[in-house]
């Protein structure tokens, strides 16, 4: 009878074990996640989902993660196995990933962790340099940080992660564009050209210079195409040009805006005096682009210098291209002339171009996405495949024909990204030159889209929104110390942001700089039926500074009266179908380039009489011809459904107030911005999933003594009760015990 029940326990057992271990068997194939965050921040976006569950050409992942590093790289590390195996389970077969073992090996073992470490060098991963604390000392130690996505034949690498922060989205977008440029290339229909232009006169005299792999440039170029071809389907062909005659130099030179170098007699190397061209051109159908492989350089006490892209550059500077000439990346516009600020200010100063301001973190965060292409309105017209056109900051007069053009690409469904001032800034060099205060002036501006604007029912503020909710500037001892308050930098707070709106959900708190206000016009807006969504507003503690403009913060003071104070808006996004400020008038005149076509030898522009008096009658007799002609439907009178932003500050785009990961709440609003007028909400949602700007809620003062009291009294008192409660409960239970026996016995 022992032995039977023995045996039946250990059955029992066995049975147990077994079921333990199938369960855990079905847990690796069979299970759920749960994410408790507000945002799912630890969970896939819908997007990311889509992405890896639609692909069509095996991705995988290669991780060189070095072990066992300090806090926090430990945790990025750990976050990155998580994020990477939730996107496998939600990717289908084509997706995978692997984790390389980049450890230092340890003396006399044999280890494959250098055989990884040369193959994550060969995809250009590099060691990056960290601190860590060892016996109670820092020490710095090289460690890999970084993966690479192999989508066919196309690489596309993350050389650094050493933050957690944003980190899906690099990962989606990065997924995205592999997958968007495998499909480009493939659907070519010719190859991509690349052209080098070098003249032999400058071989034998760049050395002369410090251009010492000048004469080896071509095979340079040459050896660049053919290992970039090996990841582009072989669509890169390469030539090589060499001008000989003065007619072709200069035409070279004035097609391709190339670099041309001149010299005099060289005697002491035995060099006549010649010039020389030297460019990298790249092209595939109409479009054409010219790399910057030689740039000039003056540094104090050296003087000028040359410097030659090395052949690491040149490639990434082709493979960059190849993506902006196919168009791999969605395309966006940015309008370049009328005084915008300039996407690289430093780049139009070589070309002699006035810049009006440098947004060069705005165009790398861009162009991390999408393929910007710079309008110039004055010249060319806005192309239809572009989704957006963005306005920054304009400081010269529109003609009606361009403006015509920006109301009739809007009419086609082109949305609008408007940021405009007005007021246009003139620095006063030569006071400022003599130390005067008042070396900036602020005029009244207006380019002509103000008309558009008041046409849809929209109307931007003559004046700058001051706030007492504002950043504080730390002030040098020099200065008295303390904090000095800009008021024209309001902090727009959670209670100011809409957060209805997908491209600002979850974004916290930012910076606004020298923005005026926005009056919207309800009655016109309704009218037109249109939607005007107010983004972020000041604080109900801001009011305006009116003319005259004096933006320096040692004589800003907040108004005594109340009266003054008004919670104003500061963008809005604007929707519908807008109505054309060209119906029922006639198309505007196109002006006339007077420099198009201008011969600049004075004997070309001698022309025989002759010849001019028949192109005169030729000219009358078409004018004449097309005088007659009437047209229909060549003015979009209503559009279809588009968006516009507006904001009344060009600020918001500077350097200072972005950064280049897009980390930063003003680099993620700024950017969910442009994905929001590009179809991209999703994009946006999942750029501000994670913050590293999360202020507390804020709470009311008596709130704050109740939650206070509570914790200092409450609690204790809480304590008591359950302990009287349990003492009750008790004594409760031991009276009908000791009732039952009573009861038993007398029975």
């Amino acid at each position: 009878m022992v032995a039977k029940k023995r045996s039946e326990k250990y059955f029992k057992f066995i049975i147990y074990l077994v079921v333990v271990v199938l369960v855990n068997l079905a847990g690796l194939s069979l299970f759920f996640r749960w994410d408790l965050t507000k945002d799912g921040v630890y969970s896939l976006s819908d997007v990311s989902k889509k992405v890896v569950s639609t692909l069509k050409e095996p991705l995988t992942v290669k991780v060189f993660f070095t072990k066992n590093l300090p806090a926090p790289y430990n945790g990025t590390e750990r976050y990155l196995r998580d994020l990477l195996e939730e996107y496998a389970v939600h990717g289908n077969r084509y997706f995978n990933y692997q984790f390389y073992d980049v450890s230092p090996a340890s003396e006399g073992a044999a280890s494959s962790s250098t055989e990884n470490q040369q193959m994550a060098s060969s995809y250009g991963i590099q060691p990056l340099q960290i601190q860590q604390l060892e016996n109670d000392e820092f020490k710095s130690t090289l460690a890999y940080m970084g993966l690479v996505i192999i989508h066919g034949d196309i690489v596309e690498k993350i050389p650094s992660i050493t933050s957690t922060d944003g980190l899906e989205y690099k990962l989606t977008t990065a997924f995205q564009k592999a997958n968007n440029k495998i499909s480009t290339l493939l659907a070519l229909s010719q190859n991509i050209q690349v052209k080098l232009i070098l003249s032999d006169t400058l071989k034998s005299v760049g050395p002369v210079f410090g251009i010492d792999e000048l004469p080896k440039l071509p095979d340079t170029v040459e050896a660049a195409v053919k290992n970039l071809n090996r990841t582009n389907y072989n669509r890169i062909s390469y030539s090589f040009s060499n001008p000989s005659t003065d007619e072709e130099k200069k035409a070279l030179s004035d097609k391709y805006h190339l670099m041309r170098l001149k010299w005099p007699d060289i005697e002491s190397k035995n060099i006549a005096a010649g010039n020389g061209e030297v460019g990298l051109v790249m092209s595939y159908g109409d479009k054409t682009a010219s790399l910057p492989i030689l740039t000039e350089v003056r540094i104090p006490l050296f003087g000028t210098q040359y410097h030659l892209a090395s052949a690491d550059e040149i490639k990434e500077m082709i493979d960059d291209e190849v993506e902006t000439l196919t168009n791999s990346n969605e395309n966006i516009g940015y309008l370049a002339d009328h005084g915008t600020l300039s996407l690289n200010s430093s780049q139009a100063s070589m070309m002699g171009l006035q810049t009006n301001g440098d947004l060069t973190t705005f165009n790398e965060l861009l162009g991390k996405t999408y393929n910007v292409r710079q309008i110039n309105l004055a010249k060319d017209s806005i192309p239809p495949d572009l989704q957006c056109l963005i306005i920054a900051r304009p400081t010269e007069p529109f003609t009606d024909w361009e403006l015509f053009q920006i109301d009739q690409a809007l009419m086609r469904g082109q949305n609008l990204a408007l940021f405009l001032e007005p007021f246009k800034e003139t620095v006063n060099k030569q006071a400022a030159a003599m130390g005067f205060q008042n070396q900036v002036s602020y005029e009244p501006l207006d380019t002509g889209l103000q008309k558009l604007l008041a046409h849809w029912g929209i109307e931007i503020g003559k004046s700058v929104v001051m706030d007492e909710k504002c950043y504080k500037q730390t002030r040098s001892q020099a200065m008295g110390g303390g904090k000095q308050p800009i008021y024209y930098a309001p902090i727009i707070q959670p209670e100011n942001i809409n957060q209805s709106l997908p491209m600002m959900h979850n974004i916290k708190e930012f910076l606004a700089l020298k923005d005026s206000p926005l009056i919207l016009h309800e009655d016109t807006l309704k009218k037109n039926n249109l939607k005007a969504t107010v983004v972020f507003s000041s604080s109900d503690k801001s009011w305006e500074m009116k003319a005259p403009i004096n933006l320096n913060p040692m004589y800003h003071s907040p108004p005594t009266s109340d009266d003054a104070f008004k919670k104003e808006p500061l963008a809005c996004l604007v929707e519908g179908d807008f109505p054309s400020y060209f119906a029922g008038k006639q198309i505007p005149e196109k002006p006339s380039d007077e420099s198009k076509d201008k011969d600049t030898d004075k004997d070309k522009e001698k022309k025989k009489g002759d010849v001019q008096e028949e192109a005169l009658k030729d000219s009358n007799k078409t004018a004449s011809v097309a005088s007659q002609v009437t047209s229909e439907g060549a003015i979009i009178a209503k559009g279809k459904p588009a968006k516009v932003f507006i904001i009344g500050s060009g600020e918001m785009l500077r350097d200072d107030l972005l950064d280049t990961d897009g980390t930063t709440p003003n680099s993620m609003f700024v950017m969910n911005m442009i994905d929001t007028l590009n179809g991209h909400e999703d994009i946006a949602l999942m750029r501000s999933k994670t913050q590293s700007q999360n202020p507390l809620n804020k709470t009311s003062p008596l709130l704050k003594t109740v939650v206070k009291a509570f914790n200092i009294a409450g609690l204790p008192i809480l304590v008591v009760f359950f302990g009287l409660f349990v003492w009750i409960r008790r004594h409760v239970r031991r009276k009908a015990i000791q009732k039952m026996f009573e009861t038993n016995q007398g029975a």
